[in-house]
């Protein structure tokens, strides 16, 4: 089916569902419930289903062919499908679009039924497909895509998960069921995979640009070698410092944040959910971390999910073997720094503090 035929048929379908039930489409961008038909934004599902019903009660169908994307699926509310046309009360969307063929006669093309993903937009969500609940839309959304995705016509030979486009499923064999031996060409280890490799060569042969110029210390990026020349070398134009106590900083930003946590003491944003109250938007983005179940960082090795960058990070070098954590007094290397304190603990006892 070409693409304007299957934009014309979907349309068709849409202007079935919009007119004649209580279903609400939406988009989901920037974890925000979008209008789908003048975009404006919402946190919450229950604003975007009051802001339907006040603009968008007797929406215009020419308006949806203008506004489908080209190769997204559709997002449907079908919390109430109820028919417009008749008293009879339905549950369920396929019901729906059962009652508007067989009851009011109305026509469409079933097959685009796999271009719209439904949803019942409430405070906690269930998976029709397998039970699971979740709070948030976003987590909801990526697991229907990845488990419950009726257009994964794209699929991994090895394991049958289904993809949308070849593309992702390239990229999944190779992050995941590559098991060839990549050699470094720096030195004499070897990797599951080009990511790994990749990874080692930044971290164990760093780029010979980012070198110190007054000693023979190499750097991973500009900011640790700026840093480094700013704390060990004294470089004055690489130093921002307090005016109220003797820190000194690389960044302006990070003096700014420092006079505002230690000596103003300014704790000027809100935590919208608990109350917290906290000294910069930054410092809130890292606490909301706390009120969502969303796990956005995955472990390209072994697939494990994370709910902070950092941790992945930490977590990412277990499979590298990056043992950067070296005990001082007999040389034994670890990968976390809770591996080392504990090692001293046992083995060092008192060496801990020095």
């Amino acid at each position: 089916m070409s693409e304007l035929r299957r934009k014309h048929e979907l349309s068709n379908l849409l202007t079935v569902v919009i007119e004649n039930s209580r279903a609400i489409p939406f988009r989901w961008f920037a974890n925000k419930f979008t209008c789908f038909f003048c975009r404006s934004r919402f946190d919450e599902s229950s604003q975007l289903k009051v802001h339907m019903a006040e603009e968008h009660e007797d929406a215009k169908v020419t308006k949806i062919l203008r506004s489908l994307l080209g190769s997204c699926r559709l997002k449907l509310d079908v919390s109430d499908v109820s028919c417009k046309l008749c008293p009879k009360r339905i549950e369920g969307f396929e019901n729906f679009l059962e009652h508007a063929t067989t009851v009011h006669k109305l026509t469409f093309n079933k097959e685009m039924r796999r271009g719209v993903l439904t949803f019942k937009l409430s405070d906690v969500m269930n998976c029709e497909e397998c039970g699971a609940k979740f709070k948030f839309f976003g987590t909801f959304l990526k697991h229907t895509l990845k488990y419950h995705s009726s257009s994964s016509s794209f699929l991994c030979e090895i394991c049958g998960q289904g993809f949308v486009a070849k593309k992702h499923v390239d990229y999944h064999v190779k992050t995941v069921h590559n098991d060839g031996q990549i050699d470094c060409p720096k030195c004499d280890k070897t990797f599951a995979s080009k990511k790994a490799m990749k990874y080692h060569d930044e971290v164990a042969h760093r780029n010979p640009e980012l070198k110190c110029t007054k000693c023979h210390e190499v750097f991973t990026s500009k900011y640790t070698r700026n840093r480094h020349l700013a704390i060990v070398h004294d470089v004055k134009t690489l130093q921002f410092r307090c005016d109220q106590c003797p820190q000194v900083f690389i960044k302006h930003g990070c003096l700014v944040e420092h006079k505002s946590r230690v000596h103003l003491k300014e704790k000027t944003v809100t935590c919208q959910v608990c109350g917290l109250k906290l000294f910069n938007d930054r410092a809130l983005q890292l606490h909301m971390v706390k009120h969502s179940d969303a796990r956005p960082f995955e472990c390209e090795f072994c697939k494990k999910t994370f709910q902070r960058k950092t941790t992945l990070k930490m977590h990412r070098r277990i499979h590298t073997n990056d043992k950067r954590c070296v005990c001082k007094e007999c040389g034994k290397a670890f990968v976390q720094t809770a591996s080392l304190k504990l090692h001293l603990r046992v083995h060092h006892p008192g060496a801990e503090g020095r």
